[in-house]
């Protein structure tokens, strides 16, 4: 038996912080995930995902459980260092262009190296944090 709460306000228990439903709905994450990219991609930990497709090396897309309302929501993400022992090694994850759907999207992690000149190549990453922001 499940039981509904409708309020037009939440306060904490001393009054203040006062919050709508739909301020602290438009203000939560509705889809995040914590993906280890190496090797056959998974979750460490993930909210509303189905799945992560390895799709090429330091190349991803992940699956929603939930349908977004359009594709206009925001993503944000960080990527480990791919080497733990140099300090001029570097990863950085970016959506790729056209990949967008209101049930996923596709993205690329993609490691930099400044102490030798090497140009970026992509690369698997062992963490990677992503979270989708906007309306479902």
């Amino acid at each position: 038996l499940m039981s509904t709460l409708k309020v037009n306000t939440i306060q904490n228990t001393s009054g203040g912080s006062s919050s709508t439903p739909e301020q602290i709905e438009q203000g939560r994450a509705k889809v995040w995930a914590s993906v280890n990219g190496t090797g056959t991609p998974s979750f460490n930990d993930s909210f509303n995902c189905t799945s992560v497709v390895d799709e090429n090396t330091g190349d991803y897309t992940i699956n929603f459980s939930i349908t977004m309302a359009n594709a206009n929501y925001s993503i944000v993400g960080m990527s480990e260092n791919w080497e733990g022992t140099n300090t001029d090694s570097f990863t950085t994850i970016s959506e790729r262009k056209g990949h967008r759907a209101v049930g996923s999207f596709r993205f690329r992690c993609m490691r930099m190296r400044f102490d030798t000149g090497n140009i970026p190549q992509f690369q698997d990453s062992e963490r990677m944090g992503i979270a989708v922001f906007g309306d479902v």
